[in-house]
């Protein structure tokens, strides 16, 4: 399933006004885990109408519908969420939703990586912005194809470097060496591409 595809799948959802008191299945693939936690008190918008952390899930939900190629994740605190907020901002991995979109139109130039090229793509498993971000993290991000190829440890960082761009590819796995495995043999096969910005 391409990047192309699940941001498909995701316009189709409708967002609840206000966080489920018990997590409810929704009728998507089981490729595409969306999870909004009673738990969570406090919200970043890294895409959004106004990206920023948010101390509600309707202040949340009313920074993200409607607005194309959003991101957002919910955390236990108001101090985890400002550290994973500072932390993407200080990496370039929060804009607004119509920042976002212009940079999805961009004509892109398709780069093919090499062997060279891994210790970068796996550079990001041990990087303090990710980590940041990671709060309860239980799933590893590959990017075959997108603005930066690579292992990520947050769905938003995947998402940042896929969604809207035209045959980005990418997937999840349970475990780290999974992860890693299945991006060297991407390697190895010489499917790991890099978009270059114009």
């Amino acid at each position: 399933m391409t990047a192309d595809d699940i941001t498909a799948l995701l316009s189709q959802l409708s967002l609840p006004s206000t966080p489920p008191s018990t997590p409810t299945p929704a009728p998507i693939p089981s490729s595409l885990t969306v999870s909004l936690s009673p738990s969570k008190t406090t919200y970043v918008v890294f895409v959004g109408h106004r990206p920023g952390v948010y101390n509600s899930w309707s202040e949340c939900l009313a920074q993200t519908k409607g607005a194309p190629h959003n991101s957002y994740k919910g955390y236990a605190s108001f101090a985890a969420a400002e550290r994973a907020y500072s932390a993407a901002k200080a990496r370039g991995l929060v804009c607004t939703a119509e920042m976002r979109a212009a940079n999805v139109r961009r004509v892109i130039r398709r780069q093919l990586l090499t062997l060279e090229d891994l210790p970068l793509c796996t550079h990001f498993l041990e990087d303090a912005t990710s980590k940041a971000m990671a709060s309860d993290m239980s799933r590893y991000y590959v990017v075959y194809a997108g603005i930066q190829p690579g292992v990520y440890l947050t769905f938003h960082e995947c998402s940042f470097l896929t969604s809207g761009y035209k045959g980005s590819v990418h997937r999840s796995f349970d475990t780290r060496e999974a992860a890693t495995q299945s991006l060297e043999r991407a390697f190895a096969e010489r499917k790991v591409v890099k978009f270059v910005l114009q």
